[in-house]
C-alpha cells in the first residue's frame, strides 16, 4: 500500500515540484533540477513550475541559460504577467538593462501598483542613470501612497543626481530623502542617499552620520564606506579617511544578484492582476 502511493506521488507534477523546490533552497542543486524539470515537464502550462524552473537557473547564476528559458516560456503563455517578468529580471542579472526596461515598463502600464515591477523598474533607472524616468517614477508612487517609503527614496535620489550643485534642488532631494528615512529607517540604502545628498551640500557632520547608519544597518555595503572615507577626506580627517580605506581595501563588494532574484522568487506569489 505504502510503495502503491509513493509510486503515484512520485508520477505527480505536484510532489516533483514540491521536492525540487525543497531540494533548491537546501542548496542540492542536482535534485532540485531533476524534480523541476520532471514537474514542468509533466505539466508544461503550469506558470508556477516554469517561474521555479527560472528562479532555479538564476540562482545558480546560468542568466543566459534563464533568459531564453523564460523567452521559450513567454511564446507558451503569452499573457502571463509574472513570466514576462521573470523574463525581465533574467535580462537585468545578464546586464542588459536596454532589453529588460521596456518589459518593465509594459508591466508596469497594466498594472502601476504592482510591487515588485516597481521595485525592480526603480533599479533599472537608477542603474542606468535615467534620472528624470526614476523621478517620474518616484512622483507616480507617492501620489497612489504618499507613505511609500521607497517613492520618496526615488525622488530624492533622483533630485540629487540631477541638482548638478545647485541648492534648490538639493534642498528638496534632501527634504525627499528625510522622508524616506523617516518611514524607513531600517532602510541603509535610504540613509546611504540621504548622506550622498548632505555630503553634495557639504554638510559633512550630517553626511557622516547618514553614511555610518547606513553601514550599522548593512555592514558589507562598500558604497557607504567609500563615500564615508571620501567625506573624512573633504572634512582634514586623514587619519579616519585612511582608516576607512584600509578597510575598504579587504572588503568584497556586493552584488545585485541577490536584489534582482528577490524580485523575481516574489514575482508569483504577489501578482493580483489579470
Amino acid at each position: 500500500m505504502l510503495s502503491a502511493t509513493s509510486e503515484v506521488l512520485e508520477n505527480s507534477a505536484s510532489w516533483n515540484n514540491l521536492i525540487g523546490y525543497a531540494a533548491f533552497k537546501l542548496g542540492k542543486p542536482e535534485i532540485a533540477k531533476r524534480h523541476l524539470e520532471t514537474a514542468l515537464r509533466m505539466d508544461p502550462n503550469n506558470e508556477g513550475y516554469l517561474l521555479d524552473v527560472g528562479e532555479f537557473l538564476a540562482s545558480y547564476r546560468a542568466y543566459s541559460e534563464a533568459v531564453r528559458f523564460f523567452e521559450v516560456g513567454l511564446t507558451r503563455m503569452p499573457h502571463s504577467a509574472p513570466v514576462r517578468f521573470g523574463l525581465a529580471v533574467s535580462y537585468m542579472l545578464e546586464g542588459n538593462l536596454d532589453r529588460a526596461t521596456p518589459l518593465l515598463e509594459q508591466l508596469h502600464a497594466a498594472d502601476p501598483l504592482w510591487e515588485p515591477v516597481n521595485l525592480a523598474l526603480g533599479e533599472g533607472y537608477e542603474s542606468g542613470g535615467r534620472w528624470s524616468a526614476m523621478l517620474r517614477l518616484g512622483v507616480f508612487l507617492q501620489s497612489k501612497e504618499p507613505s511609500n517609503a521607497f517613492a520618496w527614496y526615488l525622488e530624492g535620489a533622483a533630485r540629487e543626481r540631477l541638482a548638478a550643485g545647485n541648492q534648490t534642488q538639493l534642498s528638496e532631494a534632501i527634504a525627499d530623502l528625510r522622508r524616506a528615512v523617516a518611514l524607513e529607517p531600517r532602510s541603509s540604502r535610504d540613509h546611504y542617499a540621504l548622506g550622498r545628498a548632505l555630503q553634495d551640500r557639504k554638510e559633512f557632520p550630517g553626511a557622516v552620520a547618514e553614511f555610518e547608519n547606513a553601514m550599522r544597518l548593512d555592514p558589507a555595503d562598500t558604497k557607504a564606506r567609500y563615500a564615508l572615507a571620501r567625506t573624512y577626506a573633504q572634512m582634514g580627517k586623514r587619519d579616519s579617511a585612511q582608516r576607512e580605506f584600509e578597510i575598504l581595501a579587504r572588503a568584497k563588494a556586493k552584488t545585485v544578484h541577490d536584489t534582482y532574484l528577490a524580485f523575481m522568487a516574489s514575482a508569483q506569489h504577489s501578482h493580483l492582476g489579470p
